[in-house]
């Protein structure tokens, strides 16, 4: 909730105001610096130069429910050479995995969504093609993470929010290590 939310925003150099009075109720003020798609694409690009994943494409499978992080994201891996496939539940993944399995180098999925949850289309996806690479993202606590990567070196977890520059950096020391061992 609120504690994720304030994350978020001071993640993105932003503040949170709350003032609340008896009998008035609570105003919730957000304060976000401006700065259109197009800029934030292009700090990214610039980033990612130093950062890019791989030479050659690399095609990401991007899972979250919330829509203006599937479009952000869509955007900024675009800039870091990667070409992009967009889910919008756990169970949306699951399908486009399955229709573009072969293509897909690596998957990066939220764990908590409606329809099918990301946990429940991990698995899934793992049960179909154990080596592929998963990043798992939440804003939620380690027992979620210690459950999901126990054992398995192709799950890396992230924890939300995270500036989009760390997970492309996450990205190329992850695809890094998985070439490294095959």
């Amino acid at each position: 909730g609120l504690p994720a939310a304030y994350g978020t925003i001071r993640n993105h150099g932003g503040d949170i105001r709350i003032a609340t009075a008896p009998d008035a109720g609570t105003m919730v003020t957000l304060i976000l610096p401006a700065c259109s798609a197009r800029d934030a694409a292009l700090q990214v690009a610039a980033a990612s130069d130093e950062t890019a994943p791989r030479k050659g494409e690399l095609t990401v499978l991007f899972a979250d429910d919330e829509a203006t992080l599937r479009e952000t994201a869509r955007v900024l891996l675009k800039h870091a050479n990667c070409r992009v496939i967009l889910a919008e539940n756990g169970r949306d993944c699951l399908d486009r995995f399955k229709r573009e399995q072969g293509s897909i180098d690596l998957v990066i999925i939220d764990l908590n969504m409606p329809v099918m949850s990301g946990a429940e289309a991990m698995a899934e996806i793992v049960k179909l093609a154990p080596t592929t690479r998963i990043i798992v993202t939440s804003g939620y606590g380690r027992e979620s993470r210690a459950e999901l990567m126990s054992g398995n070196g192709n799950v890396r977890f992230m924890k939300k929010p995270y500036p989009f520059s760390e997970m492309i950096k996450e990205i190329k020391t992850f695809m890094s290590d998985s070439n490294d061992k095959g």
